[in-house]
C-alpha cells in the first residue's frame, strides 16, 4: 500500500483543483448567497416583537393615613377598702353574787285574842236650851243713787268695701307698665329682622306668682321665650293687702316691633 495514499486521500487532490470555482456562475451563486445572509441578519437585527394586545389598566394608589391609635384604657378606679372595724370591747364578766347564809325563818307566834265589844254607851238626858234674847236688826242700808243716764256714743263708720275688680284693673296696669320696663329685645332676633305679637298669660296665687304662659304664639320660639322671662321677673312686685288672699289672671299683648 502505498503510504501517501494513507495521509492524501483521493479527495483531498479533487478539492485542491478551484478550477471549477472560477466559472462566473459560481461566483454569482455565492456572492447571492452572501447578500441573502447578510439580508436575513440584518433583518433580525432590526426586528422586535409586537407586545400582545391587552385592556389597559389604571391602578389608583391613594395614600391612606393609618387611623390614630385607640386612646388608653382609663385606669381601674380605685377600690378604697375601708378599715375593719374595731372589735368590740370585751363584756364585763359578772362577778358570781355573794352567797347570803340563810337565816332560820322566824317562829310563828299566836295571834293575839280579840278585844271584846265595848258595853254600850248611856249617854244622859240633856236639859232643853234656853231661848236665847232677841237681836236687834241693824236697819237696811240706803239706796245708792241712781246712775245718770248714758248718751249714746255716735256710730262708727264701717269701712269702705273695697272693689276687687278694681284693685285688680290697678294693680295690672302697675304689671303692664313694669313688664314693658323690664322688656328685653333677644339680640339674635335683632340680627335677624325678626318682629312678632304674641299674648301672655299670668297667673297669681295667694299674693304670688306661680306661672307665667304664651296663650298665642308670635310663630318665633325666640320672641315667645323671652316674652315668658320677663313676665317671671315681676315676681317682686308688691300687691295692695287684699290681693293677698285672692286667686287672679292677668293677660295682655306684646309686640316685638324693631324701630
Amino acid at each position: 500500500m502505498n503510504p501517501d495514499s494513507l495521509l492524501r486521500p483521493s479527495y483531498i487532490a479533487y478539492f485542491r483543483d478551484f478550477s471549477g470555482l472560477r466559472s462566473p456562475f459560481w461566483i454569482a451563486a455565492l456572492v447571492l448567497s452572501v447578500l441573502f445572509h447578510a439580508y436575513v441578519v440584518w433583518q433580525a437585527s432590526r426586528y422586535t416583537p409586537e407586545p400582545p394586545d391587552a385592556e389597559e389598566v389604571r391602578v389608583d394608589v391613594r395614600m391612606i393615613e393609618p387611623p390614630p391609635p385607640p386612646p388608653p384604657p382609663p385606669p381601674p378606679p380605685q377600690v378604697v377598702v375601708p378599715p375593719p372595724p374595731a372589735p368590740p370591747p370585751p363584756k364585763p364578766v359578772p362577778k358570781p353574787p355573794k352567797e347570803v347564809p340563810r337565816q332560820p325563818p322566824p317562829p310563828i307566834l299566836a295571834a293575839p285574842p280579840a278585844p271584846a265589844a265595848p258595853a254600850e254607851r248611856v249617854v244622859p238626858v240633856q236639859p232643853e236650851p234656853v231661848p236665847l234674847p232677841p237681836i236687834d236688826t241693824p236697819p237696811p242700808p240706803p239706796a245708792p243713787p241712781a246712775p245718770p243716764p248714758q248718751v249714746a256714743a255716735p256710730p262708727v263708720p264701717a269701712a269702705p268695701v273695697e272693689d276687687l275688680n278694681a284693685l285688680i284693673d290697678g294693680f295690672g296696669r302697675d304689671l303692664l307698665r313694669a313688664f314693658e320696663a323690664s322688656k328685653v329685645y333677644p339680640r339674635v332676633a335683632q340680627m335677624r329682622n325678626i318682629e312678632g305679637k304674641l299674648k301672655l298669660r299670668l297667673f297669681f296665687e295667694n299674693g304670688e306668682l306661680v306661672n307665667v304662659v304664651v296663650i298665642e304664639g308670635s310663630g318665633n320660639k325666640l320672641l315667645d321665650d323671652a316674652a315668658i322671662a320677663d313676665g317671671r321677673k315681676l315676681k317682686s312686685l308688691v300687691m295692695p293687702g287684699r290681693l293677698t288672699r285672692e286667686s287672679f289672671t292677668r293677660e295682655w299683648w306684646v309686640n316685638y316691633t324693631l324701630k
